[in-house]
């Protein structure tokens, strides 16, 4: 049996007995509603207590159980962690006040699903570690998530991709992704173009954002093997980081855009799409764009 079929039972049960995640959450316990509605999904996995309360809520046999506390993945052949003779990356710690991404969707009444990759750098104590990996956060909810880990570098990267689910809006998937800055982004990126080729049918249109770490601009393979296989949007051509000065010598002032979107949308879909000049405190620059759908 696969994960997946026990996220497809889980959806049906939820269906049948018109439970909604609120009430699924407050059953199983241990964890907000964003986090037991992630392991319910499959892209996190459940404690012993908390998948056995699932297994009696939505009718599960003793594999299905099992498989709760298990996380989906697709690809079997990456490491789950780095080789011993690679050491992990340095931390990078953030300047000001911030709120993880489960508080954040909690205060922004948002849907979200994240995909954890790693810790974020060897020199934190491991109390005050924290996840690096990708999301995507939602004013609609979310459902077909997947997890989809790249061929392994120097770090490990775990695109996340999701189906939106509402009334009026023609069926639409967007997938979040973030490739390695060092040379192993071709590698993560060809896997990446031959899991969107056989992913997308016909009536779903794909949205992919993502930090490709294309250094060198659009002269990358990187890029290439991506809009070879789903094109790229006009969001602009200007640089999308933008790094301390102390840092412009060192990572190169020169280096060309990291930041892009793609699409299946029609020629004729109505959409723009723009790069921002605001960074909100990060160091990369927002890159956005709108679609017009007919009224719900």
């Amino acid at each position: 049996m696969k994960r997946a079929e026990v996220t497809e039972k889980i959806l049906s049960a939820k269906r049948m007995k018109e439970l909604t995640w609120e009430e699924i959450a407050k059953k199983i316990g241990g964890a907000s509603k964003i986090l037991i509605t992630a392991a319910c999904m499959g892209q996190m996995k459940m404690t012993r207590e908390q998948a056995t309360k699932a297994g009696k809520l939505f009718g599960l046999g003793k594999e299905e159980v099992l498989l709760l506390q298990e996380v989906l993945r697709i690809s079997p052949d990456v490491p789950p962690r780095y080789p011993d003779r690679m050491r992990p990356p340095r931390g990078i710690r953030a300047h000001g006040e911030r709120q993880d991404i489960a508080a954040l969707t909690r205060r922004l009444g948002l849907h979200a699903v994240y995909i954890p990759s790693m810790r974020n750098g060897r020199l934190f104590t491991s109390d005050a570690r924290e996840d690096r990996g990708n999301a995507i956060l939602s004013t609609w909810p979310l459902d077909d998530v997947r997890a989809l880990e790249l061929p392994f570098g120097q770090q490990r990267h775990v695109a996340v991709t999701a189906r939106i689910a509402a009334a009026g809006v023609p069926p639409l998937r967007v997938m979040s992704v973030h490739l390695d800055p060092s040379g192993h982004r071709t590698a993560e990126a060809a896997a990446l173009a031959a899991y969107v080729r056989d992913l997308t049918p016909s009536d779903e249109t794909l949205v992919i954002g993502g930090d490709l770490n294309t250094w060198f601009g659009r002269r990358e393979q990187a890029l290439h093997l991506l809009t070879n296989v789903i094109p790229e949007e006009n969001c602009g051509h200007e640089k999308t980081n933008s790094w301390p000065w102390r840092l412009q010598a060192p990572l190169g002032w020169w280096r060309g855009r990291l930041d892009y979107l793609f699409s299946t949308l029609a020629a004729d879909e109505m959409r723009a799409c723009t790069t921002l000049p605001e960074q909100f405190g990060s160091d990369h620059r927002p890159v956005i764009m709108t679609i017009e759908v007919s009224d719900r």
